[in-house]
């Protein structure tokens, strides 16, 4: 459960046991943080879940061939990268790399030789052509980046919406934008997947007791909640939708 300040919560109690399966399962959802890097500036972000948090950027003293400033070591660059990331490697063991050409490779050969954590993993992530934030953010809505971490939130939740939107187009009736038809779906057991944009939740009051009931039953009938920041493409996508949509396991008429 993520609150901070300007949340909006609703507090529920009854006699009944609360259930917690939702809350288990988004504290299961990968962690990692992302470096995306290049000659002159790597960007390094944070990512719990849904949740990206862009960190800091970290410039190099590189200017490029024209000028005659001389050039520091790769290994001064890379300390100052790693000054910031080992506070956060205490808890996330995951670092995914990207950026263009060959530095990426050379910066994870530099970690895996100056960290001794054998539990830490790194990822290299081709395809990514930009580095700092716009590095960050092409490389968590590339299609490499599925195919490196599948298990993940963002592929999970993209390819959950890519089925929303592929079922809207048909008019098939296994999903659904409307606040009323996902209540009513979510009651029959129908939902599979739920997304759902931060900022909905915080524009939408009227609708608390209603999207309430629906995670209740979703997680009743063990289906999938994605709840997206608004700064991901997926949230971004969700907005252009009115911030709520459902993907069901069958049709009722």
């Amino acid at each position: 459960m993520e609150i901070c300040p300007g949340t909006k919560f609703l507090l529920m109690k009854c006699d009944d046991e609360i259930d917690f399966n939702l809350l288990r399962a988004s504290l299961k959802q990968d962690q990692f943080m992302v470096v995306s890097i290049d000659s002159m500036i790597a960007g390094i972000g944070e990512i719990k879940g849904s949740r990206v948090s862009y960190i800091t950027e970290v410039q190099s003293n590189y200017q490029g061939k024209l000028y005659e400033a001389k050039r520091e070591p790769n290994s001064v660059f890379f300390d100052k990268i790693l000054k910031i990331l080992f506070p956060y490697l205490k808890e996330i063991k995951k670092i995914l790399v990207s950026g263009p050409g060959s530095l990426k490779l050379v910066f994870k050969n530099y970690i895996e030789s100056s960290n001794p954590d054998k539990k830490l993993q790194v990822v290299v992530l081709e395809g990514v052509d930009v580095a700092g934030f716009d590095g960050i953010r092409m490389a968590l809505n590339s299609e490499n980046f599925s195919k490196v971490l599948r298990d993940n939130f963002f592929s999970k939740a993209r390819s959950a919406l890519a089925n929303v939107l592929e079922s809207l187009y048909k008019g098939d009736g296994l999903a659904s934008a409307s606040l009323e038809e996902i209540e009513y779906m979510s009651i029959n057991g129908a939902c599979d997947s739920l997304l759902v944009s931060k900022d909905y939740l915080s524009k939408s009051p009227a609708d608390e007791k209603k999207i309430v009931q629906i995670f209740s039953n979703l997680t009743k009938y063990k289906g999938s909640l994605y709840l997206m920041d608004d700064n991901t493409n997926v949230g971004i996508q969700l907005g252009t939708l009115g911030g709520i949509v459902a993907l069901f396991r069958y049709r009722i008429k």
